[in-house]
């Protein structure tokens, strides 16, 4: 891309060189000095010289990045520009800057001019990037600018080239973990402990032939003349499904930036994520995308990359319903599965149904739902004089496990406890005109109130 020229105010300058050159000039004239029109001349073609070497000076250069493929919100990581003088002239006193979209942030640089640069030769800069939102984003291109060398005019030019940057969710701080190894049934349905060679001290028994040697327990062998061995339970790790709406016409409406549902939702997955992965489970994420062939990210009980990606790349610019994604991978839900979902759509006639299939496969469900009264997601007069939202009114579709309302402002590790920590029983929670309080399944369903 050609450089662009940008004036800003050399008007003085200009002036400045105009007088002498006319004074010199008519000084010539006067006293017949041959010379001096030389001089005149000169002064007057100065910025027309300067305008064509400032422009000469952005002319073949190469940019390029170095930088970290991925980071987190909040995170600040260094970014290295580095600018190649492919021309044959040398450039002079540049500032380097890179194009960057509104939720990331240059933080500061540690020299972001270069006073010369000769042909063929590279030199970096280097700046601090902050994330300010989760998110897949493009870093570049480079922004060069140099003045001529009276400082007639100022030039820019755009060198090509970017950078994909993915900026991972972060997760909130839990006061205990939520669901850790044994935790089969989650309802109490059984206690999924197994011995074996796992993390908590079962007891002591006599040695058996094949025991590990390094599980021997010194002080029973001592006591009872007989070799004892230490045995341990090891938990059952779940088979997890975090299922999160990308609907648009869920989302329609909704307010944007840091203070959308579609954020809040993805800061809940993504806590989620950071834990249950931590305690060894199996978590698959399912979004409601139009790609009917897309691979459903998995971290195999191990690594929480892949799914971090996706909440990075989450929008809600999809026209499938979160129900259509859950009944797409309806057949791999078996007895013990555990199925999260999250949606503002309280509304859908067939997730209740759908949620309730699982439930007599012996699956395990529980979901939040993104008020959309709070979140303004739909026109509506408000909640209903002393009663529940009128979205929440609409649970009986999705009563088949337990469902914690989310508001806006809510505290979010608060309602992840509520849903998945202390609270596991089948309650709503949400807000009323009088205050916060829990209502059974019944009052969701038009029954009376506990």
């Amino acid at each position: 891309m050609s450089p662009a020229l940008q004036t800003g105010s050399p008007i003085i300058k200009w002036i400045a060189f105009l007088a002498a050159g006319i004074f010199i000039a008519s000084v010539a004239i006067f006293i017949g000095v041959e010379q001096m029109y030389f001089m005149a001349a000169a002064l007057f073609f100065t910025p027309l010289v300067s305008l064509t070497i400032g422009w000469l000076l952005l002319l073949g250069l190469k940019a390029s990045h170095a930088l970290p493929t991925t980071m987190s919100e909040g995170e600040q990581v260094a970014v290295d520009i580095s600018l190649t003088n492919t021309g044959r002239l040398p450039k002079f006193f540049m500032t380097v800057s890179d194009k960057l979209p509104i939720w990331l942030k240059d933080t500061g640089s540690t020299g972001s001019t270069i006073l010369q640069l000769d042909p063929g030769e590279e030199r970096s800069v280097s700046y601090q990037l902050l994330a300010l939102k989760r998110g897949v984003y493009s870093i570049g291109p480079v922004l060069i600018s140099a003045t001529d060398p009276f400082g007639f005019f100022t030039f820019k030019r755009t060198v090509p080239g970017s950078t994909e940057l993915i900026v991972y969710p972060t997760a909130l701080p839990l006061f205990t973990a939520l669901i850790q190894p044994g935790a089969y049934g989650w309802r109490g349905d059984s206690d999924g402990l197994r011995r074996g060679s796992g993390a908590d001290f079962h007891g002591v028994r006599e040695y058996q032939y094949g025991d590990d040697l390094r599980r021997v327990h010194w002080r029973t062998t001592a006591r009872t003349g007989k070799l004892a061995v230490a045995e341990y339970t090891q938990g059952e790790t779940l088979e997890m499904v975090l299922a999160l709406d990308l609907n648009e016409r869920a989302y329609q409406g909704a307010a944007g930036g840091l203070d959308a549902p579609i954020e809040a939702a993805v800061k809940i997955a993504a806590t989620l994520v950071e834990d249950l992965t931590r305690n060894g489970h199996t978590l698959r994420l399912i979004t409601s995308t139009d790609k009917t062939d897309a691979t459903i990210p998995s971290n195999d009980g191990r690594y929480s990359a892949p799914l971090l990606e996706a909440l990075a790349r989450a929008e809600t610019t999809s026209k499938a319903t979160l129900a259509d994604a859950l009944a797409a991978y309806q057949s791999q839900i078996s007895r013990g599965t555990m199925v999260i979902y999250i949606t503002p759509d309280g509304r859908d006639p067939k997730l209740g149904p759908l949620l309730a299939e699982f439930e007599a496969l012996g699956a395990l469900t529980a979901g939040f739902l993104l008020d959309p009264v709070s979140y303004a997601l739909r026109a509506t007069q408000g909640a209903k004089a002393g009663g529940m939202p009128p979205d929440v009114e609409a649970l009986g579709n999705v009563i088949a496990g337990p469902v914690r309302l989310v508001q806006r402002g809510d505290d979010l590790v608060e309602a992840i406890h509520d849903l998945l920590g202390r609270g596991r029983g089948g309650k709503v929670r949400g807000r009323t005109a009088q205050g916060e309080r829990a209502v059974s399944m019944a009052t969701v369903t038009g029954g009376d109130t506990n």
